[in-house]
């Protein structure tokens, strides 16, 4: 038999190959297949830096901003309250002496002024009352009723009324913070910086005393107690703490534009104590005379 394909079974196979040829020419014109992954639409990313946070307040200025809010209403008795807290539990905090400034302001303004203050009281003069006789019975100083009731000389009237209070305060000279201090009680009170000092030994153990003598001066004269002279004069307050004394100069005559050379009052001559002593200015002796009465307690803190 002859072994060649029969036409028959050829044409069919030409047939089908061609329409399998002709499919694929047709179906490749409309379908087609991605090559690779489309890339997503890319975003612009900001360069910008990320804003820094502000950083928390120190609890020492939140607490200090606390107490000047309540100072800045004005309000002494609040003031003094929040002051008095503030100094008391934050002996360390770095706004203390500042706190010890403002509060002693406000005590010299209530204490010196009308406003109500621990211990102050009101005596009505009677018969027979000077200044020296109240002062004693109402344990004080004749320095602090002429300052507190704006007394220009010891005349008083019967039934007067006057602020008084005993002198219930304690002296610090305080030589590593170049102050003297006032305690009224067991409160601070007021500081008042040291100008200069003369002969303060030096140490590391505090010492105690008393006040033991206050004098005034006009130049070389004592002045008497109970004047305006007596108000200007210059101070000793003598202490038995190492023997030091607080002084305080004359005050400068008051001088103002209208004064003629010819009319220019002589300064008074200054006066300071023999020995070891501190000056203060001539208001700050004059209060501290005025509350510490002869007896007060006096401690010494010498610098090292």
């Amino acid at each position: 038999m002859d072994r060649k394909k029969s036409p028959q079974l050829l044409v069919p196979l030409i047939v089908v190959l061609l329409l399998a040829a002709g499919a694929t020419a047709y179906f490749s014109g409309w379908i087609s297949f991605p090559t690779s992954t489309p890339k997503p639409e890319e975003t612009e990313v900001s360069t910008a830096p990320t804003p820094t946070p502000p950083p928390e307040p120190d609890s020492d200025t939140v607490l200090w901003e606390k107490v000047t809010a309540v100072v800045a209403e004005g309000d002494r008795s609040a003031s003094r309250a929040a002051l008095l807290t503030f100094i008391r539990e934050n002996p360390a905090h770095p706004e203390v002496w500042t706190a010890k400034q403002t509060l002693g302001q406000i005590h010299s303004e209530m204490l010196f002024g009308s406003d109500a203050f621990p211990g102050k009281t009101q005596y009505t003069v009677v018969q027979g009352d000077t200044l020296s006789r109240i002062s004693a019975r109402e344990k004080t100083t004749i320095e602090f009723l002429m300052v507190a009731n704006q007394l220009q000389n010891p005349n008083i009237g019967i039934g007067q009324q006057l602020s008084v209070i005993p002198s219930d305060f304690s002296v610090t000279i305080d030589m590593p913070n170049r102050c003297v201090m006032l305690n009224h009680g067991e409160e601070f009170f007021r500081f008042y910086p040291i100008i200069k000092s003369s002969g303060i030994p030096a140490g590391d153990t505090p010492v105690e005393g008393e006040v033991t003598r206050k004098m005034t001066w006009a130049g070389t004269t004592q002045v008497p107690p109970g004047s305006q002279k007596h108000l200007d004069a210059a101070r000793w307050i003598g202490t038995s703490a190492a023997g030091i004394t607080v002084y305080g100069p004359h005050r400068a005559p008051a001088i103002d534009a209208s004064t003629s050379p010819e009319e220019t009052p002589a300064a008074v001559p200054q006066n300071p104590p023999p020995g070891p002593h501190v000056e203060v200015s001539q208001q700050a002796a004059l209060e501290i005379s005025a509350l510490a009465g002869s007896g007060s307690p006096v401690v010494f803190i010498p610098a090292p």
